[in-house]
């Protein structure tokens, strides 16, 4: 596949929320992260096939085997790898590309190369001028009132009501182990959890839990989003 394109002029200079211009042509790093509100200018595939049950991507996903140039320069990009002990299998993450430093005048014609190992499966590739959300100010978005009306993203539970949604998904959740005819003899093992998040390993600040998650265990919100 290959895919020639052009910014329209006025958004070489456009100003996003950060009341900068989009920073063509500048390298980022660790030290020089994204600012809230700058814009970038990301590309992303998404498979155009029916997805299978245990299917987890709904944004992003490159095809198998993946290599893509730009501008004849060869990019690196963070995909899924073919595993060793199965050729059938690849795994790992899926990173949309970030063109913004990659190119450094959006207006003239940029040609973008992609060529992978699947040769039927039909995918959409889309490039487009985002804003960047960091983690923090998508916690502040979900959790505030003022930005996002709480009600629309998650659900406040009064503090006795979430007390005994603990104690039937603890009740749900324990083993009894019985081997013997007397019930007397029966005995429950308790699930135990955490207070600190399981991802990040901290103590959590804002813990939640998926809409139709069953499990006693929550994770940190700001953890998640990260």
């Amino acid at each position: 596949l290959t895919l020639q394109f052009c910014i329209p002029f006025p958004y070489k200079s456009e100003k996003g929320l950060d009341k900068l211009p989009v920073p063509w042509g500048i390298k980022q790093n660790s030290t020089n992260p994204p600012r809230d509100g700058e814009r970038r200018l990301m590309c992303r595939m998404l498979p155009m096939t029916p997805p299978p049950a245990d299917y987890k991507s709904d944004t992003h996903l490159w095809p198998k085997g993946t290599f893509l140039t730009v501008n004849g320069e060869r990019v690196q990009l963070v995909q899924r790898k073919q595993q060793s002990h199965d050729a059938k299998l690849w795994k790992g993450m899926c990173n949309p590309l970030d063109l913004t430093s990659i190119i450094s005048d959006p207006t003239k014609p940029n040609t973008l190369t992609l060529c992978t190992r699947e040769k039927d499966a039909p995918y959409a590739i889309q490039i487009a001028i985002c804003e960047y959300n960091s983690p923090k100010m998508l916690l502040e978005q979900t959790i505030s009132q003022s930005i996002i009306p709480f009600t629309q993203t998650s659900r406040k539970i009064p503090y006795e009501d979430a007390v005994d949604i603990a104690k039937r998904y603890v009740g749900l959740q324990t083993i009894v182990l019985d081997d013997s005819d007397s019930e007397d003899d029966a005995k429950g093992v308790p699930v135990t959890f955490q207070l600190t998040c399981p991802i990040g390993m901290k103590p959590m600040e804002v813990p939640v839990r998926g809409t139709n998650c069953k499990h006693v265990q929550c994770v940190d919100l700001f953890t998640f989003l990260h």
